[in-house]
C-alpha cells in the first residue's frame, strides 16, 4: 500500500497585516515593531506581522531614507488621487497579496490599535476550526450599491432586520442587505476563506475608508458556506492606543 502524503504545516499559524497611515508612520512604527516583536506578546515564529503602506509613498520613502527599508513592510497600490480611499485600497491590496506568507489564518487590524496575541493565539489554536472562518467583532449593515456607501447599521442581526422591515429606505430596491461584517480592530478568516475572496477583490473608486470593512462583509456574503464567528466577549475590546487616524 502506498503511504499517505500528509501536506506539509503552513509555517505560521497567523500573518497579520497593520494597515498604516502616512501621516503617523514615522511615530507608530517604531513602537509597533516593538510591541509585536517583544517575546511576552508575540513568542516564536505563531504570528508574522506585516505593515501595509501605500507602494508609492513606500517607494519614495525608501529613496529619501534608506535605512527605512524592511522586509516586514508591504506596498500596495492605491488611487494616489483619492487619498481618503486609500485605507479601503490598502485593504483590498492586503487581502490580495497575504496568502504569499503560508498560515493557517488571516487577519487585518489598524495601527491605532494593538491585538492581545496571548489571548489570541491560544483560541486560534485550540478553539476556531481550520476552515471556512470569518471571525471578529460582528455587526450588521446593508449598503447602497449604488455608491457603495453602508446604510441602516445595527449593532445585531435582530436590530438590521427591525430597520429593514420599518424604515423603507433600508428595504429600497438599490439596498443589499442586512448582511453581517467583521469590524476594523481585527478582522479574521482561514486560509481558504481567503484563497476564494482574494480574487474577487480590487480597488475601485468608490470605495471609502469609513466602509472598508463593510465592503469586505458584503464579499464575503456571497461566500457559500461561510463559517461566521463573533468574538466579542473574547477579543471585542481591543485596546486603543491612539486616535484613529484615516490613510
Amino acid at each position: 500500500t502506498m503511504a499517505t502524503v500528509r501536506p506539509n504545516p503552513p509555517a505560521h499559524l497567523l500573518v497579520l497585516g497593520i494597515v498604516m497611515s502616512e501621516k503617523t508612520y514615522t511615530s507608530r512604527i517604531r513602537w509597533l515593531r516593538a510591541y509585536y516583536s517583544d517575546p511576552l506578546v508575540n513568542s516564536g515564529s505563531a504570528v508574522l506581522v506585516r505593515f501595509v503602506i501605500e507602494a508609492n509613498w513606500w517607494a519614495r520613502r525608501i529613496v529619501e531614507v534608506p535605512s527605512s527599508a524592511s522586509d516586514d513592510v508591504l506596498g500596495v497600490v492605491t488611487m494616489s488621487d483619492l487619498p481618503q480611499r486609500h485605507c479601503a485600497h490598502k485593504m483590498v491590496g492586503w487581502w490580495r497579496a497575504a496568502a504569499r506568507w503560508p498560515a493557517a489564518f488571516y487577519g487585518k487590524t489598524d495601527d491605532d490599535a494593538a491585538i492581545d496575541l496571548p489571548r489570541l493565539v491560544p483560541l486560534l489554536m485550540q478553539s476556531l476550526p481550520r476552515t471556512r472562518v470569518y471571525a471578529g467583532v460582528v455587526r450588521y449593515s446593508s449598503i447602497n450599491e449604488s455608491d457603495w456607501q453602508g446604510v441602516c447599521w445595527a449593532p445585531g442581526a435582530g436590530g438590521a432586520l427591525k430597520l429593514r422591515r420599518r424604515d423603507p429606505a433600508c428595504a429600497a430596491s438599490h439596498v443589499y442587505g442586512p448582511f453581517p461584517f467583521v469590524e476594523g480592530p481585527l478582522v479574521l478568516m482561514s486560509a481558504d476563506v481567503l484563497s476564494w475572496l482574494a480574487p474577487k477583490l480590487a480597488i475601485d473608486r468608490r470605495q471609502l475608508c469609513h466602509f472598508e470593512d463593510l465592503l469586505l462583509g458584503r464579499e464575503l456574503s456571497h461566500h457559500p458556506a461561510l463559517g461566521l464567528i463573533n468574538l466579542d466577549r473574547l477579543i471585542g475590546r481591543s485596546n486603543v492606543i491612539a486616535g484613529r487616524a484615516q490613510g
